[in-house]
């Protein structure tokens, strides 16, 4: 799995991060079976970990990711995905073990790759995700596509 990303992609992260006051930032390229071939996360440690204890493989937040089978952009809250088994709350209480809480994610599909931006806090505030996500959703997209085009280049 690759985990290099470029200077523009750095930069991108970072304004990302600033602009919307998150702790948060996991961006993935998958292949059309959810395999994970790259991985920029803000958390490294987490991301060692979900990444090579196959946690994603259980991840609700994933399970929908790689269910998307429609060309095109999907987002949603992770608050809206259930989580239905017990691995997956197994994954849902690591998560919260490094304080990875309040999100929402961005999925593409294009042709038999997959981009994932998952961008939250670790505070479990709704009232901040209303003004600062819900609200920006169209500044979130523009870091994705910002992000899919110079991850893209690189990887």
């Amino acid at each position: 799995m690759d985990t290099k990303i470029n200077n523009i992609s750095k930069q991108t992260f970072t304004e990302l991060m600033e602009n919307l006051n998150i702790d948060y930032i996991a961006y993935m390229r998958t292949d059309i079976n959810g395999i994970v071939n790259f991985c920029y996360n803000s958390y490294p440690e987490w991301r060692d970990i979900f990444i090579e204890e196959n946690l994603y493989v259980n991840c609700p937040l994933m399970k929908l990711a790689k269910n998307i089978n429609n060309n095109g952009i999907f987002y949603f809250e992770w608050k809206d995905v259930p989580v239905q088994t017990k691995n997956e709350k197994e994954v849902y209480e690591a998560r919260n073990d490094y304080k990875i809480y309040r999100g929402c994610s961005i999925v593409k599909r294009k042709n038999n790759i997959k981009y994932l931006l998952g961008v939250g806090r670790s505070i479990n505030d709704d009232s901040y995700f209303e003004e600062r996500i819900r609200n920006n959703y169209k500044n979130l997209l523009y870091y994705f596509i910002c992000l899919e085009h110079n991850i893209y280049n690189i990887a």
